[in-house]
């Protein structure tokens, strides 16, 4: 491939860039300049209740600009520091991403002016953002950040990288905490301050949250916090110390606390314990709070990296270097991605939430100009002059009427694509069902769904996937892993009999199989399961009686 491959971390609060290139020579950007009238994250109002929303979900027209503008704002400038033409970009998104907002981010990289567009979740990111001198290990990836909670964990082997288990809920947040700590104040108002919130701008409540997460540091840092009200008054006002260093600490210890189960789920899930974990890496903001670090440490016993701000993005612009020719495209939603080991120049850079630096220089004026020229007895000069002007004005006005529909047909061709692929996807889940790959099939399958989830046919596949690899996987050491597959089709597809059907049965067969060897608590944890869903399953009050009868005898 010619040119230069960038990597962009899609961030909540903003993008970070980096870029590997035949120099290996890096280079560092400066910060553009500030924008404070476009904040990434900003309030809307529905049905009575105030929004946070990142430009990165797309959710507006004005998201929508502001992210073609950052990142051909990107490419413009990675392409004048290295003088290297910019095609490729790779983007780094949560796993747990919508489908339509990776179709979206997609086709906005490519009205930035990208003709190479590729994905790759955060995990495989930060995984390949570390030092490629170990020949192998598995890497714990821990990400807490602005939109929510990651936990990763991934293989990587001679150039290869594969996630070997991943879950991601919603919170903790940063956002959360940001909640908390205006909830905090709004708590503390009086009746007079509370009564002119309802007079209170989208924009007013943009403010508040920015202001909130500048108190979110500051307690932290174990530093309190004293604010007037509103926080951008000088005073004199409503004076708010709340809340204090200890309560923030003692809301994140509980909130981080509560992530130690789901490590330990990545972990059983995988079949691995803490022993096999060689390296722990921490992405996102909060993970700065000290008791990320703290409590991990108690529960894998492996030291700990903090991540820097660029992490991510340097990891996408390694992917994007090794993937070869631009017409050599891997599936952008694959779990298993090759990366041979090549030497990557990379160098780093913080694109804030708004765009290019403005030009300190003063532009000219055409209209003065043209009439100078004809002050000096030049007409037919002022005349072309002029004439210049309204054509590259009408031409603007076209750009500017076309650019809406330009990107819907943008979405919508890569809309198609999407479920081009995602067919493809699905009819490969199947050719490996019938080959005994049953893992990878429904791995793959549930790829196919999420590039396309509006598709009938290929939800209705991945069910089907779903269900035929639980079957074929009948033994009890095989257990595990149809459970897995079988309670994720049921969480897709809760009112699909088959998959409760199945799942019971397997359920059942189990705890049978563990009553028989004396395993009585496991047996009756499935077998309540298995009653929950099926509470007239036959034999069900039999087995729940030759258990009772083991453990009282």
């Amino acid at each position: 491939m010619s040119g230069t491959a960038i990597g962009v971390d899609v961030g909540s609060l903003g993008l970070r860039v980096a870029w590997s290139g035949p120099d290996c020579q890096p280079v560092e950007l400066g910060e553009s300049a500030a924008a404070e009238d476009q904040p990434w994250v900003t309030a809307e109002f529905e049905a009575g209740t105030i929004n946070f929303v990142t430009a990165r979900h797309l959710r507006s027209a004005a998201a929508v600009h502001k992210l073609v503008t950052e990142l051909s704002a990107a490419r413009t400038r990675v392409g004048t520091e290295t003088g290297h033409q910019v095609d490729r970009v790779v983007l780094t998104v949560p796993a747990r991403m919508e489908s339509r907002d990776r179709i979206g981010l997609r086709a906005l990289a490519r009205r930035a002016g990208f003709t190479d567009v590729h994905l790759v979740n955060d995990a495989i990111a930060a995984a390949l953002g570390e030092d490629g001198s170990v020949p192998a290990r598995t890497v714990l990836v821990y990400s807490l950040g602005y939109s929510g909670f990651e936990v990763g964990l991934l293989r990587v082997a001679r150039g290869q990288v594969r996630v070997l288990h991943h879950m991601a809920a919603d919170a903790p947040s940063g956002a959360g905490m940001d909640s908390w700590i205006m909830n905090t104040w709004l708590r503390a108002l009086g009746q007079r301050e509370a009564d002119d919130l309802t007079d209170w701008t989208a924009a007013e409540w943009t403010r508040l949250r920015a202001v909130a997460e500048e108190a979110k540091h500051q307690l932290a840092a174990n530093q309190p916090v004293r604010r007037f009200w509103p926080p951008w008054s000088t005073g004199p006002s409503l004076v708010l110390e709340t809340p204090t260093p200890e309560e923030f600490r003692q809301l994140t210890d509980a909130q981080v606390a509560a992530t130690r189960d789901h490590v330990r789920e990545v972990l059983a899930d995988a079949k691995l314990s803490a022993r096999d974990i060689d390296a722990v890496l921490l992405v996102g903001g909060c993970t700065a709070l000290p008791a990320v670090p703290a409590m991990l440490d108690s529960e894998l016993g492996v030291p700990t990296r903090r991540t820097g701000p660029n992490h991510l993005a340097w990891g996408a612009a390694v992917y994007g270097a090794r993937l070869g020719p631009m017409d050599a495209e891997p599936d952008q939603a694959a779990e298993f991605i090759d990366v041979p080991e090549q030497p990557v120049a990379l160098t780093g850079l913080t694109l804030p939430a708004h765009g290019v630096a403005p030009d300190t220089t003063r532009p000219s004026d055409p209209i003065a100009d043209a009439r100078r020229l004809w002050s000096d007895g030049k007409p037919d000069d002022a005349k072309a002059l002029l004439t210049a002007l309204i054509d590259r004005a009408g031409q603007l006005l076209k750009e500017i009427a076309e650019s809406t529909s330009e990107t819907e047909s943008l979405l919508a061709e890569s809309t198609q694509e999407a479920r081009d692929r995602a067919r493809r996807a699905i009819d490969r889940a199947v050719r490996r069902l019938t080959k005994g790959q049953l893992a990878d099939a429904v791995s793959e399958s549930h790829q196919a769904w999420e590039l396309a989830p509006d598709l009938d046919d290929v939800f209705q596949k991945m069910i089907d996937v779903h269900l035929a690899a639980a079957r074929a996987a009948d033994t009890p050491d095989r257990f595990a892993d149809a459970y897995r597959w079988l309670n994720c089709a049921q969480a897709h597809a809760r009112f699909n009999q088959e998959v409760v059907d199945c799942l019971v049965e397997r359920m059942f067969a189990h705890a049978r199989h563990h009553h028989d060897r004396g395993q009585l608590t496991e047996a009756m944890g499935l077998l309540e399961q298995c009653l929950n869903l099926d509470p007239d399953h036959p034999g069900g009050q039999e087995l729940s009686a030759e258990i009772g009868a083991h453990t009282h005898g």
